[in-house]
């Protein structure tokens, strides 16, 4: 029972895999739910027929997929500081998994909050 039961190994991955286009796709979904409460449940378009309802769902979901849209290309996909940190950190574990350098070089970091000198073996 005891190797049944047992935690299984965990297993690292790069990045969220799949759940990202399953949190893109809930977040237009959102979109659409959250214009349709806005004009058909609230008080704001109570004297309005329902194909005024309709119209004004219509056009206020599309314009703002169309924001959604342009904040998501304007965007991108990682940040400039993302991808250094992750360029340094592959050159630092091809350096030490192929072993490259047998000693690292010391390399002084100053730190700009308080001016400290800080010995670095990765750079």
């Amino acid at each position: 029972m005891s190797y049944a039961w047992r935690r299984p190994n965990p297993s690292g991955a790069e990045g969220i895999g799949s759940w990202k286009e399953i949190q893109t796709l809930l977040s237009w979904i959102g979109v659409a739910f959250n214009v349709y409460l806005g004009v058909f449940t609230t008080p704001l378009c109570d004297g309005l027929s329902n194909m005024q309802k309709l119209m004004i769902f219509v056009s206020v979901e599309h314009a703002i997929f169309a924001l959604k849209l342009i904040i998501e290309r304007a965007m991108g996909n990682k940040k400039l500081a993302q991808q250094r940190i992750e360029e340094h950190h592959d050159l630092v574990l091809d350096r030490i998994l192929t072993q490259q350098d047998s000693e690292f070089k010391q390399v002084k970091i100053t730190s700009a909050a308080n001016a400290e000198v800080l010995e670095s073996p990765f750079k």
